[in-house]
């Protein structure tokens, strides 16, 4: 659903200048604290959907899974990708799913940034394969084994 809202601006990236602090007024923190219980739950049942995430895909040689870390609150769970697996990867259904990229395109190749780095020389290619092998599922609390 989010990719299907365009004026959400997902993937784009915009830099602003910074704001200065100011104090949470009295109704923020009222949603605040009533929130709190609520982001506990849902960052356990995101750990339950990595764990369950682990446990399906340990076995599969187009994946390599990221080391176990039990806090971890998993806002997408990450996975590299063997070239055989990319194509499916990138299919319609797997992005209808929610098996995203992780990046778009290195940070090396980001209009820009070339001449802002200091060895300019460089082809960095452990970012380009990052970029290239990289994707990410859902873990939102939503998902249903199904899923």
């Amino acid at each position: 659903l989010p990719r299907a809202l365009p004026f959400l601006g997902l993937g784009e990236t915009h830099y602003r200048p910074p704001q200065e602090a100011r104090a949470i007024g009295a109704f923020a923190l009222g949603v605040l604290s009533a929130s709190v219980q609520y982001i506990r739950e849902e960052a356990e049942r995101r750990r339950r959907v990595a764990s369950a995430y682990r446990a399906a895909l340990a076995w599969h040689p187009a994946i390599s899974l990221p080391a176990y870390i039990a806090e971890t609150g998993w806002l997408r769970f990450p996975v590299l990708l063997n070239a055989s697996a990319l194509g499916q990867a990138r299919a319609e259904a797997s992005l209808r799913l929610g098996i995203m990229p992780g990046y778009a395109s290195s940070l090396a190749d980001l209009e820009g940034f070339g001449e802002r780095r200091l060895n300019g020389h460089a082809s960095f290619p452990g970012a380009r394969t990052l970029a290239q092998r990289l994707f990410t599922l859902p873990t939102h609390g939503a998902l249903a084994t199904k899923d």
